[in-house]
Formats: C-alpha cells, sequence, structure tokens
C-alpha cells in the first residue's frame, strides 16, 4: 500500500447576505507521528476537488463529502458531521495514528469538535491489522458453499475460480468422494486441505522442476485457465496467509513486482534435477573437475547454444537461468500479474520471508507442539514417542503430518494441541485423530512401545484415503 487519496465531492453553495469569508469550513489534517511537528509532502495525500455542476471559476463552492478508504473508519457521535462517503478505492499504508478532524468556525454554530479517525481504529478491542492480510476480510462478505470432487480436484476448483467476483465471497468447501458421497467435514480446514490438495496436483500436472518449479505452457491453458489459477493463489494467500512455496521466489517477484530481486542462479539451481546440481555445482567450483560430456549433456538439456569454459560458464548459466525461469513462462507471468497486484504492496523481502516461515522442518513442528500442562504418568510416554517420531521424519512425511494436523502442508499455525485419549480394544477405533480447524492432534495413550506408534501412524499418513467428518 503505497498512496492515499481524499476526494472532495462538491456542490454549489446558495449564496446569502451574511456568508462571510471567516466562516469557511476548515480542514485540519494532523500527523502526530512526526517527531518536529513537520509533515513530509512525500506522505500527504492528494486532495482534489471536482466540480461537477461545470460553473464559472468564480462560484463558491462548499466540501460536501469527505472520501476516505472504507477501512477502521469511525465518524465520532459528538455533534453533527458533514455527510461522509466511504469509498474502498484506495490502498494506502495508512500512519495509525493519522486522524482527519473537520470543525467550523465558532460563529456558525453548526459542528462541535467532530472528528473522523481511520486506520486500525476500530470497535473492537485488540483488533491486529496484518501486513499478509488485507483489510476487506475482516468485514463480512457474502458466503457459498461449493462441492469439489478428490479425485478432480485441479479442474473442479479452476472452474469455480474462473468467476471474477469469487475473491468478493467467502468460500465453504465440501469434499465429494470418488463414489460420490459428500464429506460430512466443512470449515478452514477443509478449504486449506482443498488447497494443499490444488497446488499439489498443479505441481504434478502444470509445472516443471525439481525443488523450484515453474509453470509451463500448455495447449489447453489459455488466459481464463491461468487467471483461474492465480485466482487461487490470491484467495488462499488473503484468507491463510498460504502461498504455494514450491513455485520459484524468483518467478514469482516477477508476478508480483514485475522485476526479480533474488539469486537468479540459485533458483536455477534448485530448478534443476538433483544430479544436473551436483554437476554444475561442481563445475562452479572447479571447472577442470568436471568431464566436458557431463556438463555439456546438462547444458543440452535447457538449449545452450555456446561452447563453454571456465570464463563464460556464470554468464551461460545464468543466461539459461532466465530463459527457464523468466522468458519461457513469460505469458503465464502477464496473466498471473494481472490478478497478483494487491500483493504489490509487500516488499520483496517479505514474500521471501513468508516462504522460509511457511517452509516446514523438524525444529518448527516440535516447537508448535503443545502438550497438556497437566500430563499424567500413563501420557508421558506417548508424548515421547511422539516427538521421536517428529524427528525421524523426512520433509514428505513432514508435510502429510502438518497436513493431517491442520489441513495444511505448510506452517500456518503457532499451535498443534495434543490430546491423549483412552481406548481399549484393537482396529480403527484406536487411531490418532487430526482436528484440522482447530489444529488438535487426539493421540491414543494405550502404545506399548515406540515401533507400534510408528507402525500406526505410518499407515496413516501414507494413506492418502482421508475423509473429513463431523466429530
Amino acid at each position: 500500500m503505497r498512496t492515499m487519496r481524499f476526494y472532495l465531492a462538491t456542490r454549489k453553495k446558495e449564496a446569502s447576505s451574511d456568508d462571510k469569508c471567516d466562516d469557511e469550513d476548515i480542514i485540519n489534517t494532523t500527523f502526530s507521528n512526526t517527531a518536529d511537528g513537520h509533515v513530509d509532502d512525500d506522505i500527504l495525500p492528494d486532495l482534489q476537488i471536482f466540480d461537477n455542476n461545470d460553473e464559472e471559476s468564480n462560484n463558491t463552492y462548499y466540501e460536501e463529502g469527505i472520501v476516505v478508504p472504507s477501512f477502521g473508519t469511525r465518524v465520532s457521535d459528538a455533534g453533527t458531521t458533514s455527510r461522509v462517503s466511504v469509498s474502498a478505492t484506495s490502498t494506502a499504508n495508512i500512519p495509525s495514528n493519522f486522524t482527519l478532524t473537520a470543525t467550523r468556525s465558532p460563529g456558525n454554530g453548526d459542528w462541535s469538535d467532530d472528528e473522523i479517525q481511520f486506520g486500525p481504529i476500530l470497535d473492537v478491542q485488540n483488533v491486529s491489522l496484518q501486513m499478509t492480510l488485507p483489510v476487506q476480510t475482516l468485514y463480512d462478505r457474502p458466503s457459498r458453499s461449493i462441492v469439489i470432487r478428490r479425485s478432480c480436484c485441479l479442474k473442479d476448483v479452476m472452474k469455480v475460480f474462473s468467476d471474477r467476483s469469487i475473491l468478493d465471497e467467502r468460500l465453504s468447501i465440501i469434499w465429494k468422494l470418488e463414489n460420490g458421497v459428500k464429506e460430512e467435514g466443512v470449515g478452514d480446514g477443509v478449504y486449506k486441505d482443498c488447497l494443499t490438495q490444488f497446488w499439489e496436483e498443479f505441481y504434478s500436472q502444470c509445472t516443471v522442476g525439481s525443488d523450484f518449479k515453474v509453470p509451463f505452457l500448455r495447449h489447453d491453458f489459455g488466459a481464463e485457465e491461468l487467471g483461474a489459477v492465480a485466482r487461487v493463489y490470491l484467495a488462499g494467500w488473503r484468507e491463510f496467509n498460504y502461498i504455494p512455496i514450491a513455485i520459484a521466489p524468483v518467478f514469482m517477484e516477477e508476478v508480483i513486482y514485475g522485476r526479480s530481486f533474488s539469486d537468479l542462479m540459485g533458483s536455477f539451481l534448485a530448478f534443476v534435477d538433483p544430479l544436473e546440481r551436483d554437476i554444475l555445482k561442481k563445475a562452479l567450483a572447479d571447472f577442470d573437475s568436471v568431464q566436458p560430456e557431463e556438463l555439456i549433456d546438462v547444458l543440452d538439456q535447457y538449449s545452450c547454444r555456446k561452447i563453454t569454459n571456465k570464463e563464460n560458464l556464470i554468464t551461460i548459466i545464468s543466461e539459461l537461468a532466465h530463459k527457464e525461469i523468466i522468458q519461457t513462462p513469460m505469458f503465464v507471468i502477464d496473466c498471473w500479474r494481472s490478478v497478483l497486484t494487491p500483493m504489490a504492496f509487500h516488499k520483496h523481502e517479505e514474500l521471501l520471508a513468508s516462504y522460509k516461515r511457511l517452509l516446514p522442518d523438524t525444529k518448527k513442528l516440535l516447537n508448535v507442539l503443545r502438550f497438556p500442562e497437566d500430563i499424567r504418568n500413563t501420557e508421558e510416554p506417548v508424548a515421547g514417542y511422539l516427538k521421536r517420531y517428529v524427528k525421524g521424519l523426512d520433509s514428505n512425511m513432514l508435510s502429510r503430518f502438518l497436513r493431517f494436523c491442520t489441513g495444511s502442508d505448510l506452517m500456518l499455525t503457532d499451535n498443534i494441541t495434543v490430546q491423549f485419549t483412552s481406548h481399549t480394544g484393537t482396529g480403527l477405533g484406536k487411531r490418532p485423530i487430526g482436528h484440522t480447524c482447530g489444529a488438535v492432534l487426539e493421540v491414543p495413550k494405550e502404545y506399548d512401545n515406540f515401533p507400534q506408534f510408528r507402525h500406526e501412524f505410518n499407515n496413516i499418513l501414507n494413506s492418502n484415503v482421508w475423509t473429513m467428518d463431523l466429530d
């Protein structure tokens, strides 16, 4: 959010004999956060007065309405204010203590110390406007329930998000199983699970790359289809701060900011296959240590048309990186950019910080597990089994564990509450249960040893047949 504008609507003032120049309305703007009282011209709003009647320039006008952003706007109850029009046309980053006061000279007696305050000043206490949360999500929006088939998640979600107005609605996702039965689970956990499933299928069917992926051009994906994908991206970010971190950040910088800031070479090394990555790293460190045939084979995969040597290797790899990550998917970049413009008020450092924050790892996951404060002696061994199990998970299983507990494969939560349950007997009744909306993990405490615990948890995470139910 960079700029803020006030639009002062005007209309002709009726002439009267007792009107005086000193009775004019006074609009006083103050920025109380400036230490020396000086107001920087760079942060002042642009005030524009519109003459809708197109009268001669010597006519007298007065301010009829002040158009301000729609977030955190409040008009004080004291006195009578002029008619205030509220508009959501501004995306300004308004200083938290900025106020605009409107007063009239005492002779008129019409206004009495009326104040318009805006910014993060709401009628509820302790409301936080995060930089990563657009303010319009604080307000009610019309809701819509949509049914998504688990077996056709990518296709169904794209069909729903082909509607350009979908971002103005609050969605409720209902899963439908392969047998046509609708799952009973509802809530944010189901929505996040749907986003996770969508991006997994998108990675598999619509991208190329290894650790970092880039969308590739498909003949059946035109501007409408790619625009729908971008709206899914924006919806996930607006609702849950969810972004698909497998997509190369340098690609997303080009989409959002129109230029790349991150290390293009590093992104390319994460883009290529692991074996190719090892060869390129080895060649960059010591060119003569690599077999020429191996290096040529790698570069040929990306249509290199130059003979490489020690002096030009870095330049050639940089050129290939730009071609593969930026130039080739430029049509995708253009289609996404038109939708993801609202994210441009972020600094690129914040985007990279989000990538780092959302990436699951063992330490982060252990830190968010919350065990009962009054844990019992019979529960302590199972708590130890759970910690030991998490420590042994690879990156893929860490993501599955998070999805089982929260609905998302990313670190979107600061707490996963662990509750211990009692169950006597065998079968499906004795199993871990994840409550994705509240990020609660129920674990039976009747485990005799760690291998038994690990076996049952692995079976659940590897089954890929989870269903959302109501408890």
